[in-house]
């Protein structure tokens, strides 16, 4: 007889309960991720069947436990708490997803769960550290340089599109050819037959490397849980990931969340004043509110500016001493070409504050080489983390699971979004600049999987520097001094040639 769901458990292990005495029973009627629900509890009877059903610990109750099977995270702080709950939810929800509903018709097996999460899950996450310096790098230097080789090369693509030599997608991967891009069948909302994409087959070479440096070799000689989690990470969750976010629909509709919102109401004009004539007293009404909201601004501009100068010199007192990274050099770059490609017609007033620009940059890079990584770090919390794994999981799962698949906007309603947010952000400038332009950075499913597959290289070389591949062993060996940097091997000079 089916046993009825625990309602007094909190949602994670409500759903990861099986409804019947299998542990495979793939029939959930809830779907797991509620709006405004946080899971509290870390043990999940699917992953960590030892544990006793009947107890719901917390996560710092769980993070002091002795037993092996028990998930624990590198840092055992309190403040890391909902974070470790946060991940192992989606850790759960993936597994339920990709494994358990496929496996559970094919076996009865009931360990296929618990050894995934004894042999590759928790030997790696136990050890889940990334170093603040790298994460320092990554943000500060690679993704602004990224950002501005993206820009520029999609820039040339568009003139050869211009010109009549090539489309954009094909103009792009001419400048900018990649192994772990290639073409595949376009989704329902491109009017291609193809496009560019992430290639599966470097995908899964890469989350064999990840799990080949991050599992111990008897853990990672275990092929029927390496092989199953080394797809699961590859075919499910970084090439859909990479999917959603190279679709140019998922950035127009996450714009137009934030850029179209109802206007405000208007509020009534106020009555005239009393013993005054009707026009006198609307021009003096109008006067007061004109002043009142003059000093109304400039308060808050003294406010702003003092309690700017409070924290930037407690930052300045708190931060390490000075390191010459030269923080400020990519970000310049890309401003440069985030400009030039919104107004390829550049005035002479633009060129002029660009230059002003390099100059206030080149002033201000010693207080930024050291105030950036310590203001870094005061954004970099738990609970940003929490955010990101949640916006991960509402990518993967928008609706949940069980759900229905999500639909993805056909074609037309696709170039609907894309020109109503152009309509939005079009507005005159004084510069020249055509704000609306802004639309084709991420407008191009192709050029967007490029990019993914550029952040995604230099995010895996710089967190995890031991998988690079040394290019010419040889060479290396009799001259160690010619090693090529990190910063080479990621941001690799670009040439720009016609296709």
């Amino acid at each position: 007889m089916p046993r009825p769901r625990r309602r007094d458990l909190p949602l994670a292990q409500q759903l990861l309960t099986p409804a019947s005495g299998s542990v495979h029973s793939s029939r959930a009627t809830s779907p797991l991720v509620a709006k405004g629900v946080e899971p509290e509890v870390i043990i999940l009877p699917d992953l960590f069947p030892h544990t006793p059903s009947s107890v719901a610990p917390t996560a710092a109750a769980a993070a002091a436990a002795t037993s092996t099977d028990t998930p624990s995270l590198a840092s055992q702080e309190a403040t890391l708490a909902d974070l470790h709950a946060r991940i192992y939810h989606l850790i759960a929800l993936a597994l339920r997803a990709y494994i358990q509903a496929w496996y559970g018709r094919l076996s009865r097996d009931t360990t296929i769960l618990p050894a995934i999460n004894r042999d590759i899950v928790a030997p790696i996450v136990r050890h889940l550290t990334f170093d603040r310096e790298r994460v320092h790098v990554l943000l500060l230097t690679h993704l602004p340089t990224l950002l501005a080789t993206h820009l520029r090369t999609l820039s040339a693509a568009h003139e050869s599109d211009a010109a009549g030599i090539a489309h954009i997608p094909q103009a792009y991967h001419a400048r900018l050819p990649l192994r772990s891009v290639t073409l595949a069948p376009a989704p329902s909302s491109s009017h291609a037959e193809e496009e560019y994409a992430l290639n599966p087959i470097y995908l899964t070479a890469l989350a064999d490397a990840l799990l080949a440096h991050a599992l111990p070799p008897p853990e990672y000689r275990s092929d029927a849980e390496r092989l199953i989690v080394r797809e699961v990470i590859a075919r499910a969750v970084l090439a859909n990931v990479g999917k959603r976010l190279a679709a140019p629909w998922f950035w127009a509709e996450l714009l137009l969340k934030h850029l179209d919102k109802p206007a405000p109401t208007l509020t009534p004009p106020p009555p005239p004043l009393k013993g005054v004539p009707g026009r006198l007293g609307a021009h003096a009404a109008h006067a007061l509110d004109a002043l009142v909201g003059l000093w109304t601004r400039l308060l808050a501009v003294v406010t702003l500016l003092w309690n700017g100068a409070i924290f930037l010199t407690a930052a300045w007192s708190g931060a390490p001493a000075p390191t010459r990274n030269h923080v400020l050099d990519p970000w310049r770059v890309l401003v440069r070409e985030s400009v030039l490609f919104l107004s390829p017609v550049s005035p002479l007033g633009l060129r002029l504050a660009l230059g002003a620009i390099d100059v206030i940059a080149i002033l201000l890079g010693p207080a930024a080489d050291r105030l950036a990584p310590y203001l870094l770090d005061l954004v970099l919390t738990p609970a940003a983390g929490v955010k990101i794994v949640t916006l991960l999981e509402r990518v993967l799962f928008p609706d949940g699971w069980p759900g229905p698949p999500p639909i993805e906007p056909t074609a037309l309603e696709a170039d609907a979004m894309a020109e109503r947010l152009r309509e939005m952000l079009r507005r005159p400038s004084r510069f020249g600049l055509d704000l609306g332009r802004a639309t084709d950075i991420f407008g191009d499913a192709g050029c967007n999987a490029h990019l993914i597959a550029m952040v995604l290289d230099a995010g895996v070389l710089t967190l995890v520097p031991d998988l690079a591949a040394e290019s010419e062993p040889e060479q290396q060996n009799e001259k160690a001094s010619d090693k090529p940097t990190l910063e080479h091997r990621i941001t690799p000079e670009i040439t720009v040639q016609a296709p």
